[in-house]
């Protein structure tokens, strides 16, 4: 385990040398460079990363039903508007963010990355502050980055607040 320089985690853990491009975001992966695929928290988690709706539709099904301490989805790089709440089957259910414990969103950075726009990330937000049944208050929302003016800036305010929120 060593310490990270992720903002959303203090330690990483790699098991796994590399990874499969599987998810449309994966073009410009950085955690391919990394080979980072399993955050450590104080609760064992798993997490998918996922940055469109297709993405969200493939991998919500096995994360939900996957036996964990803690349901993470990284929706980093974000490439369009998604929807938590929609029902993915498998026994799921309607409510996906219900089965979820952290959104982490962030845009694409880099020279050739792809835009989005900022309501995607406003859409994104509050789905998250949405009462669920395990977190009355939503489930905690982390901005990672976002892109601003043409700049990706680190850690923006969206709405006038700084979104950093962490799981319990």
């Amino acid at each position: 385990m060593a310490k990270s320089k992720i903002d959303w985690c203090d330690y990483v853990w790699n098991p796994v040398t590399g990874c499969e491009k599987i998810a449309t975001g994966c073009i410009h992966c950085y955690a391919e460079k990394m080979a980072a695929r399993l955050v450590a928290m104080n609760t064992p988690g798993y997490g998918v990363s996922v940055s469109t709706q297709s993405d969200i539709n493939k991998t919500m099904p096995i994360l939900c039903t996957t036996p964990a301490g803690k349901r993470i989805v990284s929706i980093e790089p974000m490439l369009e508007k998604v929807n938590l709440w929609i029902d993915h089957g498998q026994g799921v259910g309607d409510l996906v963010l219900d089965n979820l414990d952290w959104v982490i969103a962030g845009c694409e950075s880099g020279a050739n990355r792809r835009h989005v726009t900022i309501n995607a990330f406003r859409d994104l937000r509050d789905q998250c502050k949405e009462p669920t049944t395990r977190y009355p208050n939503g489930v905690p929302f982390f901005l990672k980055q976002m892109e601003i003016g043409g700049k990706v800036i680190h850690m923006p305010l969206l709405d006038g607040k700084i979104w950093d929120e962490k799981p319990s």
